[in-house]
């Protein structure tokens, strides 16, 4: 009779903590869905959670050594690191949305950040960065105060439609989407929405419709290659916010850049800001390296000099 209800009472601490389990597997909560303007009119986008897969970022202080060691423990088929000013990036694989919090109580890990998909598939990851447009009648530093909405960096500038503000805010908080659905209701705010970072399968330049010679567009690249790819003595400056040095299609590619401003914010070569991405994409139709990765540069075989201009 005691040996039973020794085993009775096992059986009850063991579903006591598998129900803890699940009550803290059902607390982890990341909103999927947003509404492209405030009054929901632009429509709304929703994605799908990839449990199998974190985005993280690395603390400054992490090594190479450190990041090589977890990116090892952590092995994802997507596994790749992308430097910049604030650390580095990497998908992981994850066991479950509940590991995110544990990743980010390792010494070398900043911030974990979920994973989403759209209704292609096409994955997508979120590192932090909002884009807000307020009518100038609220300050956002104000704001996100108000709302105990941390923030990393907060970079503001006119509106292109003249009116009011539009904000370029790193956050810490890892629903993203949900933040931007807060922050949408509030009065003041015309516009919240996450920004993406979306990643695609290699390819070939049969995807990059304007290099085909198609009847009525194209530019008749494959054609032009059949003479020159370009070569490496020739040396292209863009002028723009920076490229992502590191970047696996780019970085063949790259000489030594320069930083035309001076500001707050450290930065070598040319690199750009977090979440600035405009020069990276010109370089990559410029001269992105025919690997079979990613897209093809019209001039392959050409030098890129990355100067950034903008603060």
């Amino acid at each position: 009779m005691m040996k039973t209800t020794k085993i009775l009472k096992l059986f009850l601490l063991l579903s006591v903590g598998i129900v803890a389990g699940c009550n803290n597997e059902d607390d982890i909560h990341f909103s999927t869905c947003y509404s492209v303007g405030t009054d929901g009119t632009d429509g709304e986008l929703c994605y799908e959670l990839v449990d199998t897969l974190g985005y993280v970022r690395f603390t400054e202080q992490a090594t190479i050594e450190a990041k090589e060691r977890f990116l090892q423990e952590h092995y994802s088929s997507l596994s790749f690191v992308m430097d910049c000013r604030s650390g580095s990036f990497s998908f992981v694989k994850i066991k479950g949305l509940a590991e995110l919090s544990a990743l980010e109580s390792r010494e070398e890990i900043a911030e974990a950040f979920p994973v989403y998909c759209d209704d292609k598939k096409s994955i997508h990851a979120l590192y932090g960065m909002l884009f807000v447009n307020t009518d100038g009648s609220i300050k956002i530093e104000e704001l996100l105060d108000h709302l105990e909405i941390k923030n990393r960096e907060i970079r503001t500038e006119p509106s292109a439609s003249g009116i009011g503000y539009f904000h370029r805010i790193l956050i810490s908080n890892p629903d993203c989407i949900g933040v931007c659905n807060l922050l949408a209701k509030q009065s003041g705010v015309t516009c919240a929405e996450p920004d993406f970072m979306r990643f695609v399968e290699k390819s070939s330049t049969s995807s990059q419709w304007p290099l085909e010679s198609t009847e009525g567009s194209g530019i008749f690249a494959k054609e032009a290659w059949t003479i020159s790819k370009g070569s490496p003595d020739i040396k292209i400056a863009v002028l723009d916010d920076g490229v992502e040095l590191t970047h696996s299609d780019l970085k063949a590619n790259l000489l030594k850049g320069f930083n035309a401003v001076t500001d707050n914010v450290t930065g070598t070569n040319g690199a750009p800001k977090p979440g600035d991405t405009h020069g990276t994409k010109c370089s990559g139709i410029i001269a992105a390296v025919d690997n079979n990765q990613g897209i093809t540069g019209v001039a392959p075989h050409c030098k890129i000099i990355p100067i950034r201009i903008f603060l």
